[in-house]
């Protein structure tokens, strides 16, 4: 099983106001792009929240999740109540598929929520602010809203 995976204590921001830390999948053998994969997870999930959310209305049954750096992305299919993700990784004029995994939707988007909730606390409990942050937490505010009427 796939799951969204951040280290609070990791973060850092730029003098931009671009929070930096770990962000990666993780399954029981391997994570992707790596275990150390450093990005940008305030903007890189609130990302995939949008890019999910028309999954969770019913609205497409397929959806695409970028990470910010390095040529890596993660492709997911809806399947009954599963998500099938296939991370890839782009070489050249082609893609790879790295990892693969299956995971019940409904838990997914629960971690990917509680996941982006702790980066909003962890972020704000620094006293840090910025448009991106904000977007997150409306984009959760509007996840919570969606796995609600889904129940």
């Amino acid at each position: 099983m796939l799951t969204v995976h951040v280290e609070p204590d990791t973060l850092a921001i730029a003098s931009s106001g671009l929070v930096t830390g770990v962000l990666s999948l993780r399954g029981e053998d391997a994570s992707f792009p790596d275990d150390e994969w450093n990005d940008a997870p305030v903007v890189v999930l609130g990302w995939w929240l949008e890019a999910l959310a028309p999954l969770q209305s019913g609205g497409t049954a397929t959806a695409r999740c970028q990470f910010m750096e390095g040529p890596f992305f993660f492709e997911v299919s809806l399947h009954g109540e599963e998500m099938v993700l296939r991370c890839q990784q782009r070489k050249h004029s082609s893609t790879q598929v790295v990892l693969e995994g299956r995971v019940l939707t409904d838990v997914f988007m629960q971690r990917l929520v509680e996941t982006s909730a702790q980066m909003i606390t962890a972020c704000e409990r620094r006293g840090w602010t910025s448009g991106d942050l904000s977007r997150l937490k409306a984009l959760v505010e509007s996840a919570r809203a969606q796995m609600s009427r889904n129940r």
